[in-house]
């Protein structure tokens, strides 16, 4: 599990991959300046939201020091494609045991 840091917001724990991911389409949309909603939805426990834009510090600390760094383009460009409609991103947050 790694953490994606917002601007002082909650660190929220997320899984490698999925961080990775993130991490890749959050660059692509900062780069086409354009902000989006991503959204961390905790199993039964509800969600916390954050509206990402080159404005506001972040950061991703993974885990797995061999974090993925290869990540399929179609993932990628799927979530991009989510990241700029009016949902924006939803990430399922895995409890861990």
């Amino acid at each position: 599990m790694g953490t994606f840091h917002y601007d002082g917001a909650t660190p929220q724990s997320v899984d490698d991959a999925d961080l990775a991911l993130l991490r890749e389409v959050v660059h692509r949309m900062i780069e086409r300046s354009r902000p989006f909603l991503v959204t961390f939805s905790h199993e039964g426990d509800g969600e916390d939201s954050a509206w990402i834009s080159g404005a506001v510090p972040l950061r991703f600390d993974f885990d797995d020091p061999a974090a993925p760094e290869s990540i399929d383009a179609w993932h990628v460009d799927l979530m991009t494609a989510y990241a700029a409609s009016e949902e924006g991103v939803t990430i399922r947050v895995r409890q861990t045991a």
